[in-house]
């Protein structure tokens, strides 16, 4: 891919979430993930991972395991990563929480082959990313609005925050970011590739 189509990838994923069109952008993102190197997408899926940490514990404050596996992941090299937490289990019944655990759970699918190509690789890193997007963006509105969320409901929820303008622009700003951190690891690989004349993609489309 040219620089120029790569450029032209990142201006359409800032126009999209400028224009509110969120799941485009989900698209747009996955596309731009085959672009960057593995290890640049594993860290930009655990910064935006990161982003519902404050709401999961606004509801369950003596559940700290959460926060020590992202450290865990972020700050160990790949073969001291720990993978044993207890992603799936709980029952734990918050703003956005079901979401939150799947896309940690794809997280560490991907952190445990992290070299490997292909569309289903780059899908879960895209759902890492995706997904802390949408739940904080509801849970934030649940908490700045002070709602009973087991009263209302999941579904409701979802309805109102829809039209909220203060959430529109926060996923809208979070989307940018998503963009500004993709094109910072794009950089980096345009670098490379002046430092090495053989420098083949990582990614293979299936």
């Amino acid at each position: 891919m040219t620089l120029d189509n790569t450029n032209k990838d990142i201006i359409k994923l800032r126009n999209l979430a400028n224009n509110q069109q969120w799941f485009p952008c989900e698209e747009q993102t996955k596309r731009l993930l085959r672009q960057i190197s593995p290890q640049d997408a594993i860290r930009i899926a655990l910064k935006f991972m990161s982003y519902h940490l404050d709401i999961f514990e606004h509801y369950h404050p003596d559940v700290s395991w959460p926060r020590k596996c992202l450290d865990n992941w972020k700050l160990s090299k790949p073969e001291e990563r720990e993978y044993d937490w207890p992603i799936y289990g709980g029952g734990y019944t918050s703003p956005g929480t079901n979401g939150y655990l799947n896309a940690m759970g794809d997280l560490r699918h991907a952190l445990r082959s992290e070299h490997n190509s292909g569309k289903i690789w780059v899908n879960l890193v895209g759902n890492a990313i995706v997904a802390p997007i949408n739940t904080s963006a509801l849970g934030r509105w649940i908490i700045q609005h002070s709602y009973n969320w087991n009263v209302m409901g999941v579904d409701q929820s979802r309805i109102l925050a829809k039209d909220d303008p203060e959430t529109q622009k926060y996923k809208r700003d979070t989307w940018l970011e998503v963009a500004n951190e993709i094109e910072k690891a794009l950089g980096k690989k345009d670098q490379s590739t002046l430092n090495n004349k053989e420098n083949p993609a990582w990614f293979k489309l299936d």
